[in-house]
């Protein structure tokens, strides 16, 4: 995998697909809650 070793099971643990989430630990947060917002409200 091209971003190995950040990469995220999408919805299964079969489906990985690569991360580019960032390096710093701050940011990469803010981008995980992001993300996770952005999930949640699709539902």
């Amino acid at each position: 995998m091209k971003t190995f070793p950040k990469h995220f099971h999408d919805g299964s643990e079969e489906n990985v697909v690569g991360s580019d989430i960032s390096d710093e630990p701050e940011e990469a947060v803010r981008e995980f809650l992001t993300f996770v917002r952005r999930k949640l409200a699709e539902k």
